[in-house]
């Protein structure tokens, strides 16, 4: 299910928070009359994709998920909080913000918004997306992909919910 939903929207639901590709962005607007700053950003981590065994080190894989920080009139309300693809990311009112913040996958599939390194982990480490890519770039991610969050602001859209627009917990599960 694809729905083209413009930055800047307000629906009965929720209002689209205008957001880039860039990797490390700052974005200053008001949501309920609270002056925010969310600082949305992604780190390239080894994660561990096997269960080891007890004298075999495990199988690490590079991920380069997408975290966000919120600040509320200059006082940090949330932190490093890792973006999930239709979770709520603040959860509780009395962290001190009124609403909440969720991303959501318009293309239907329910992946999670990930970045791109500019230079790519060494093979080993590569996840399936990073080892479809030609060896002849020399490590370094195509130039349209390196150092973005593809898809940000147009296929994941950053989203506000005012209280009483959704059930509070931990997933925006009916948005559309």
């Amino acid at each position: 299910m694809s729905q083209t939903i413009s930055p800047g929207t307000l629906s009965s639901a929720f209002q689209i928070i205008p957001t880039t590709t860039a990797p490390n962005q700052e974005i200053k607007v008001v949501l309920a009359n609270q002056d925010c700053l969310i600082h949305l950003y992604t780190k390239s981590i080894n994660v561990p994709i096997s269960t080891p065994i007890i004298t075999n080190p495990p199988v690490y894989q590079n991920i380069n998920p997408c975290f966000i920080d919120l600040y509320v009139s200059g006082n940090l309300i949330i932190g490093g909080v890792y973006v999930r693809q239709g979770t709520l990311l603040v959860r509780d009112v009395y962290l001190g913000f009124n609403g909440d913040l969720a991303v959501i996958d318009t293309s239907g599939a329910g992946e999670d918004p990930f970045g791109v390194p500019i230079r790519l982990p060494p093979e080993n480490l590569r996840n399936p997306w990073q080892r479809e890519i030609p060896l002849s770039f020399n490590g370094l991610a195509p130039p349209n992909y390196g150092g973005t969050i593809p898809g940000m602001g147009t296929r994941w859209l950053l989203t506000y919910w005012p209280v009483g627009s959704y059930t509070p917990g931990y997933s925006i599960t009916n948005w559309a």
